[in-house]
Formats: C-alpha cells, structure tokens, sequence
C-alpha cells in the first residue's frame, strides 16, 4: 500500500512539471501589418488560436521574425512584450508599421492597462537570410536649443508612446500621450494639444536617427496626412518632395542634382494627389489627382512656378515619353474630349502645348 501511494505521489509530481513545460503553437501567426512591403519577412507571434484567451504559451509571450519564404523563424523581438503587462490577448496587443522600402518595422505594443510603447527595428541582410536589429532613438524630451520640451508639463497615470505612421522611408512620427502643457510655458507649449499629446517628428540622417520637428497632433479622430510622394526626372536634373500641411493644401519643394532647394511653394488640390510624374525634360510635373471613381489631371510648369488643371482624363497613370510628351493611359469610361469612344487607346501629348492652351 506504501508502495502503491509513493507511485501516485511520483505520478502527480510529473504531471504538475509537464504541465508546466513550455508548449509551442503549432503555427506562427502574423501579427496586424506583419508581412513586410516586399513580402520577404514577417512579425508573427506563437499565440493560442482563441483570441478570447487571455493568456499565451509559456515562452512565447515575444514576437518573432519570420522568413515568409522557407517560414522558418528568423529570431525573437526581445525588446517586445505581447503580454500587455496582463490585458488583452497577443494578437490585439501587438502591431507591425513597416516602412515603404521594408527597411524598418515599427513594433507597436500595449505595455498595460492604458499605456503603450514601441520599439524600431532595422531589417538587415545577415548570412544570406536576415536579422532585425533595434533602433536606437535620441532623446525626445530635449530640443534641438537645449530646451526642456516637458520641462513644467504635467502627466496623467498611464502616459506612453504611441508610433504614429512613417512619412517617408527615412521619417516618421510619433505621439506622446497624456501630458499637459508647460506651466509657465515655454517654447514648446503651443505644441501640446487639448488632449495632453504632443507629436514628435524623427528622421534618419546617414545611418542616425535624430528629432527632426515637433508639432500638433491631428485631432483626435483625423485621418492621417496621406504620406509625401517624391519623384525625379528622367535625367536626375531636378526632383520633387510633395508634402501635405493640411489637405488640401500641400508643400512642393524642388531641388537640383546637388540637392539645393531650387524652390518651395504651397499649392491647393480639391483631392489627395495620387501620382507625380516628370516630363523628360525636367521642365513640368504632372500631378494625377483622385477625386471620388474619377481622376484629374495637372500640371505644373517649373519655368513659371504655376499649377494648372489640365483636365478630367481618368487615366490609371502618365508616363512620360521623351521631351514633354507624356502618355496617359485610360480607364473604359469615354468621357473626356481627348479619348471619344476610343477610351482603352493610350494618349500622347506635348505637354509644353497644352501648357499654352490653358494661359
């Protein structure tokens, strides 16, 4: 009988212990925006499949990198917790913003009740595979005159960091929340809004992440500013940053080769801009417009530093086509005065002449 119970108590000791164990998930799922632009590597978690579970495997409380290829994982993202500090479920608590060009991913997670925070990562080549590598981001609470951005500023319980969006590959912002404005105020105070937050501006400079910028964040329900659209010509003579203040109105900024600002100017679209393109010659660039199902075409001529409208030509894209000819390729709708019924048909056309036509 002794026997037999010391057997049960062995069996139950191994039971608790294996019960304890570390179970992987049999698949890795990616988490919200986790697959990468170029669809090479992903942020994926080890999560139970029940997202009405509160709780994850032991172990597999961190997101990893995946090659979305052979889906073998890559690595874990050590700097990222998915349990947010004991709310929510893995796959809410966690959220991948990839840059344009794949080259960073912001992994943005709720590190409690009400806080969040993010971490940026640098996807590198590494032995013919790759490797994410955390970013490291200079000190926000310090302006670029040596003053103290919060110096006086109030704070809520709860306050964090909250990624924002990329605005170019090399630029993005992001949100401080639940802070109030400095009292006395101070150079930075008519930054804060009436919800204690404050947007910061970062951008990499050959290799460096600096803080670019502080502003006023959007109010709160505001769709994002559509991201900057950056075009060159044909001979790399001249490129454009189109950057929008508050649509519609928007910044274009011209350069030369050597990168000089030739000149900025703002203009005003009835809609966001959906394309840009040079002609050949540097000398206009036409700007394609999305406005409801429909697309409108402008130009803006270099020499005089104007915006016109060109027309309702609802073509899919331009492509330039030597000199200031530019093709425009259609939608099956005929209704514009250059297509007729021939609306599939690519069009080309001397934009220097049309120029003269709108004066």
């Amino acid at each position: 009988m002794r026997l037999k119970g010391y057997f049960r108590t062995l069996g139950a000791i191994a039971l608790l212990l294996c019960s304890r164990l570390p179970i992987d998930a049999a698949e890795p799922i990616p988490i919200d925006g986790g697959i990468s632009p170029n669809s090479k590597v992903a942020v994926v978690v080890k999560a139970d499949e029940d997202t009405s579970q509160d709780s994850v495997s032991a172990g597999n409380d961190q997101p990893y990198l995946e090659n979305v290829t052979t889906k073998k994982i890559i690595g874990p993202l050590e700097e990222v917790n998915t349990t947010g500090g004991g709310f929510g479920h893995v796959l809410e608590n966690v959220t991948a913003y990839w840059s344009p060009d794949s080259r960073f991913v912001a992994v943005r997670y709720r590190a409690g009740r009400l806080s969040e925070d993010f971490v940026i990562y640098q996807i590198e080549r590494h032995f013919g595979g790759y490797r994410a590598v955390p970013e490291k981001l200079p000190d926000a609470t310090i302006g670029s005159d040596g003053e103290k951005v919060f110096a006086g500023a109030s704070h809520a319980a709860n306050m964090g960091d909250i990624f924002d969006r990329w605005l170019s590959p090399t630029e993005f912002t992001v949100i401080k929340y639940r802070f109030f404005p400095p009292d006395p105020p101070t150079p930075y105070s008519g930054y804060f809004d009436g919800d204690g937050r404050i947007e910061i501006h970062y951008s990499n400079h050959a290799g460096t992440w600096i803080v670019s910028g502080y502003a006023t964040p959007p109010a709160l329900g505001t769709a994002a500013l559509p991201l900057p659209i950056e075009v060159s010509s044909a001979t790399r003579e001249v490129s454009a940053k189109i950057r929008y203040i508050d649509p519609p109105h928007f910044d274009l900024t011209v350069r030369d080769s050597a990168q000089h600002i030739l000149f900025e100017k703002q203009e005003i679209l009835p809609e966001a801009i959906a394309t840009a393109t040079w002609t050949d010659n540097g000398h206009f660039l036409v700007l394609m417009t999305k406005k409801g199902s429909n697309y409108e075409a402008w130009i803006f001529s270099m020499q005089e530093q104007a915006l016109r409208k060109l027309g309702e030509f609802y073509p899919r894209e331009a492509v330039s086509n030597g000199g200031s000819a530019m093709t425009f390729y259609h939608l099956n709708e005929p209704t514009n005065p250059y297509v007729g019924s021939a609306s599939v048909d690519p069009v080309v056309l001397q934009i220097d002449e049309e120029w003269k036509k709108l004066k």
